[in-house]
């Protein structure tokens, strides 16, 4: 399949709920082809799945399927648990996680009510560049360079 149709538009997207004519299970499709490569499916996570049909998108689509595929994530702490540190660790699990595959940084919308989730943040260990813009601080923690001691390379 062309990476693009013939009026220029990008085949490969985040999501065809619009589209007719979709396939009804995601692992319906074990191998897309375009000219920038192949991406082999079976067996693999969603986000799996999607990087790799970003990795054959046309190179101009690439960074806008990027931004488009991010995903939400919201620690929730039973109340009976909260205030031990448990969304704190979650988070420096999810920091070395993906290290290890390869994400160079988070970013994070976070009402300015929201307390205890700036202070997971900011127990974090990483450094965030914030800005706040009608009550919401928006975040950006990039991971930068890896040093063997650090913390968060540790359960």
């Amino acid at each position: 399949m062309p990476s693009r149709n013939r009026n220029g538009s990008p085949n490969i997207r985040v999501t065809v709920a619009a589209l007719p004519n979709q396939f009804g299970l995601s692992e319906s499709v074990a191998m897309l082809v375009t000219e920038y490569g192949v991406a082999h499916l079976t067996g693999r996570t969603v986000r799996e799945r999607a990087q790799a049909l970003i990795d054959i998108a046309h190179p101009e689509d690439r960074a806008a399927l990027v931004e488009q595929a991010k995903a939400a994530v919201a620690f929730v702490v039973d109340e009976a648990y909260q205030g031990k540190g448990i969304a704190a660790y979650l988070y420096r699990m999810l920091i070395r996680l993906a290290r290890q595959r390869g994400i160079q940084g988070f970013h994070a919308d976070v009402l300015s009510s929201n307390r205890n989730m700036l202070k997971v943040f900011e127990k974090g260990g990483l450094p965030a560049k914030a800005s706040l813009e009608d009550g919401v601080y928006s975040l950006w923690m990039p991971f930068g360079p890896v040093a063997e001691n650090d913390a968060l390379n540790r359960p």
